[in-house]
């Protein structure tokens, strides 16, 4: 399904869907080289674009749903990106970037390596979304994981969960993790508050998409969480509060966004003890952003600090919350790489 609305920043489609339970509607894309292209067996993406993209709008669970697949070349054009093509939106619930045949991994189906594919991806990265925005805010980062932190693409595996949409007190309609019953956070001083109900329950169903996506890792797989304005708040959760046992979490990166005083409330010490041993903390925020200003966001990292986080801070002096930084797209993606490269080392 498309429709003619369109965002014009940078390599950004977008894409909205109806929240009808855990993971049901999953946008899948899988990067290849191009057949025809010399040196197809190797699984490099060049920087002048020469990589292969093929989607598929799948269906989990109960609820129909359309299906159809297309393909795009990369080319020089940022607005050659998968969904950026002029007049387009493309409608999921979550979006899976993964290895195709080209590149070795898993099937982009979600199932066992096939006869003709590689291992599974090694390295996973599990992806917030901002309020308002959806799944494809990944893509501001992606291309840099490539390009900039040599990243090789048969080894990687994005995952992206779209929150349900909300009809928001100021009458817009629009995705949402959670509401906020505040509207003080943008004075500076104190953090908003948020519906604990709507947050409890969101971090119920990103520790269960959590859950999968370590299951799914082959033995020392990685994964770091990461996540934009409001999507940070809830890597930060997600990272806190996961299970013991999933021992595959080696990074956290928040941008433009700040921890929840809520994700406090019933927080094991044990829990926190764990991730400050095996976990580092990536922070990147704009000095200029009046939606979430730096000072208190500042402040809500201090607690990560005080716990013995490895917690590295790092600010642009003239962005805003709705700044294009390619300094920040690029940073990022070197902080996953090298959270993934240190710890696959170990």
């Amino acid at each position: 399904a498309v429709s003619g609305r369109r965002k014009m920043s940078g390599p950004h489609w977008c894409g909205t869907g109806q929240h009808r339970g855990h993971r049901e509607s999953v946008a899948e894309f899988s990067w290849e080289q191009p057949v025809s292209s010399a040196g197809a067996d190797t699984a490099d993406v060049t920087e002048d674009g020469a990589c292969q993209w093929h989607s598929t709008i799948a269906e989990r669970g109960e609820s129909e749903s359309d299906e159809g697949s297309d393909s795009w070349r990369n080319g020089d054009d940022e607005n050659d990106w998968p969904g950026c093509m002029s007049g387009s939106q493309v409608i999921f619930h979550d979006l899976i970037l993964s290895p195709g045949q080209g590149c070795g991994g898993v099937s982009i189906s979600g199932g066992p390596a096939s006869a003709g594919y590689g291992e599974r991806p090694r390295f996973t990265l599990l992806f917030f979304h901002s309020c308002s925005g959806s799944p494809e805010d990944v893509l501001y980062y992606v291309p840099s994981l490539f390009s900039s932190a040599g990243m090789r693409p048969g080894s990687v595996r994005v995952v992206a969960p779209c929150s349900p949409r909300r009809r928001c007190s100021d009458g817009w309609e629009y995705n949402a993790w959670h509401e906020y019953v505040t509207d003080r956070c943008w004075l500076g001083r104190d953090p908003d508050r948020v519906s604990w109900e709507q947050f409890a329950e969101q971090r119920q169903r990103l520790l269960a998409v959590l859950e999968e996506e370590h299951e799914r890792l082959p033995p020392g797989g990685r994964i770091v969480l990461g996540g934009l304005s409001q999507g940070a708040a809830l890597a930060i959760d997600v990272m806190l509060h996961a299970p013991l046992h999933i021992d595959s979490i080696v990074g956290c990166f928040c941008a433009r966004g700040m921890m929840q005083h809520e994700t406090l409330w019933d927080l094991p010490q044990q829990k926190i003890q764990l991730r400050a041993r095996s976990c580092s903390v990536f922070v990147f925020h704009g000095r200029r952003d009046d939606v979430v200003p730096w000072s208190a966001a500042r402040r809500s990292y201090q607690w990560l600090q005080a716990q013995c986080f490895d917690v590295c801070l790092r600010t642009e002096k003239w962005s805003s919350h709705a700044s294009d930084c390619a300094r920040e797209y690029r940073e990022v993606a070197q902080f996953v790489a090298s959270s993934w490269n240190r710890s696959a080392a170990v």
